[in-house]
């Protein structure tokens, strides 16, 4: 048996269908966020692609050095990135 306290309302029972509802609200905001958070990475695959194709192309055709003020790390995985994927459709957002 329950002990209600002082001051305690009754437990409310919630509308017919509200635990359902709010499963599939709860279920609709996750599929957003992860739809949102891959389109979000989408970009910055292509963006990163872009940057370091640029960076190749200015190397070869004008002698670009080495990129002073960027992560040699970062550097070296975009290079890698788009010496290993050259054809721009294969990394082209999707519309």
């Amino acid at each position: 048996m329950r002990v209600k306290h002082k001051g305690q309302q009754p437990a409310a029972q919630l509308p017919t269908g509200y635990a359902e509802f709010l499963e599939n609200l709860k279920v609709s905001i996750h599929q957003a966020q992860v739809c949102e958070t891959l389109s979000v990475n989408q970009g910055l695959i292509f963006l990163y692609w872009h940057f370091h194709k640029e960076i190749l192309q200015r190397q070869q055709r004008a002698g670009w050095g080495i990129m002073e003020g960027f992560s040699p790390r970062i550097l070296k995985y975009m290079r890698v990135f788009s010496e290993a994927w050259p054809d721009e459709q294969i990394v082209q957002p999707l519309d």
